[in-house]
């Protein structure tokens, strides 16, 4: 997912939780908790990749 996709996510998950909150419906519930996965499982999938790409002193400087 790029950033402007995420952005874009992110927005409408917001938006959701507005329209929830206003009217508190299973309806609406349902979908902000399948917005909010989305949004969990993409900061999820950056947090591993940002991982893997951040190298540990320890790589950088050999092991002892």
């Amino acid at each position: 997912m790029t950033d402007d996709q995420f952005f874009a996510l992110v927005s409408e998950t917001r938006k959701a939780q507005r329209d929830y909150f206003k009217c508190r419906t299973a309806s609406l519930l349902k979908i902000c908790k399948a917005l909010e996965k989305r949004v969990d499982d993409e900061l999820c999938r950056r947090e591993a990749e940002a991982a893997v790409e951040r190298p540990s002193l320890m790589d950088l400087f050999g092991r002892r």
